[in-house]
């Protein structure tokens, strides 16, 4: 029997992005910013301290709401620009398991770390920032231009200059109003789904910035064409080709004219190996020419 597949993927993969991107504008009007603790904006937002419904459906509520017009602009201009992008390499059930993976648990690791604090988390960014690393580890050297500033980058560079701004900024507490770790957990929260969940062959982020780059290799001695060098061994050598310029009785002669070419590779194989490489034949011919040259003088 065949498994059937589930509605979600045979949902179209950019219809999915639409969708969300849809869901999100719907939610903004019908639960506008609101300080009265009985608007469905303060219902349905994360927080700390009020008892209504329960923490575990904010985690998933909060990721629709928006504080201002603007944080919705950008947050689904961000969807818009990368989900197009990353959905239809990942597929629509798994596009939408990251989405959320990443968006809750940016709220997770914001809601351990502030609870203490009294205003409200909302927002999709933690899962805008799963899809912008998902759509880096898919695509590293992508190049994308910025809105602010205009300035093309690597989605690897883009990716690594966020993420060290949100530590740096959630530890100087520089930007007030940001839930800078929720940000931080939704990059957290994407780069596990795709290396750990769906398990994808992807770039590695963290071998690349923590990984210990290995020495760049030394270029391996060639021996001659014919010979093996080996440090540890008697040295292999394969039978000589005598050139038909050379006497068939080289090798016999006492006293016989070394050719210069091969002499040349006599003495560079006695620069590189040492005297002890050369072979009976090769140490003759080399006493051969050093008498030669004697009898010259």
């Amino acid at each position: 029997m065949k498994n059937k597949k589930s509605n979600l993927d045979n949902l179209d993969p950019i219809k999915c992005v639409y969708w969300l991107i849809g869901v999100n504008i719907f939610m903004y009007y019908f639960c506008l910013p609101s300080g009265d603790p009985s608007s469905n904006f303060q219902n349905l937002a994360l927080t700390t301290y009020d008892p209504g419904i329960s923490t575990p459906i904010r985690m998933v509520t909060a990721m629709f709401l928006h504080g201002s017009f603007e944080h919705l602009f950008f947050n689904m201009f961000g969807i818009y620009m990368f989900g197009r992008f990353v959905a239809p390499r990942l597929g629509s059930k798994r596009f939408l398991q990251m989405y959320f993976a990443s968006g809750v648990a940016g709220n997770l690791l914001w809601f351990i770390s502030n609870m203490d604090v009294s205003a409200p988390l909302v927002g999709a960014s933690g899962a805008v920032f799963g899809i912008l690393v998902s759509a880096a580890l898919l695509e590293p050297n992508m190049k994308v231009m910025l809105l602010i500033p205009p300035i093309p980058l690597k989605l690897k560079t883009m990716v690594i200059v966020y993420g060290a701004l949100e530590i740096f900024f959630t530890l100087t507490k520089m930007q007030g109003g940001v839930a800078n770790l929720a940000h931080l957990g939704g990059l957290i929260g994407g780069y596990l789904m795709i290396r750990y969940v769906f398990k994808l062959q992807v770039w590695d982020a963290l071998e690349y910035i923590f990984g210990k780059r290995s020495p760049r290799p030394k270029k391996p001695y060639q021996a001659p064409q014919g010979w093996n060098v080996n440090k540890k061994q008697e040295t292999k050598q394969r039978p000589m080709n005598v050139n038909s310029t050379v006497n068939s009785d080289v090798f016999t002669d006492t006293a016989v004219h070394v050719p210069q070419k091969e002499m040349d590779r006599i003495l560079d194989k006695i620069s590189k190996s040492g005297l002890k490489t050369l072979t009976k034949d090769e140490l003759h011919m080399l006493k051969s020419a050093r008498s030669n040259m004697k009898r010259d003088v």
